[in-house]
């Protein structure tokens, strides 16, 4: 990866907004996988503190927050297709 804090922004931005939703359902024993399980994500928020020291981590290597995040989105099951 190229040494451009900018680039490092916007692979953490693209790459947070997928398993956010996702790792929420492991606490109540759900997982992506499942076919009636649906799940999409409906909003997705980001502050940059300062530029990113570390590849795909919310702190550095220094234990320095870089990132905050949040995401808004819908669980829930389908009903069975006939």
């Amino acid at each position: 990866m190229p040494d451009d804090p900018a680039i490092h922004q916007y692979l953490l931005a693209y790459a947070s907004d997928y398993g956010l939703v996702v790792t929420s359902l492991y606490p109540h024993g759900q997982s992506f996988w499942q076919p009636a399980m649906q799940v999409a994500s409906l909003d997705h928020v980001m502050w940059f503190h300062r530029p990113l020291l570390a590849i795909g981590k919310i702190y550095d290597r220094r234990g320095s927050l870089v990132a905050t995040m949040g995401q808004e989105g819908l669980i829930r099951f389908r009903s069975q297709l006939a």
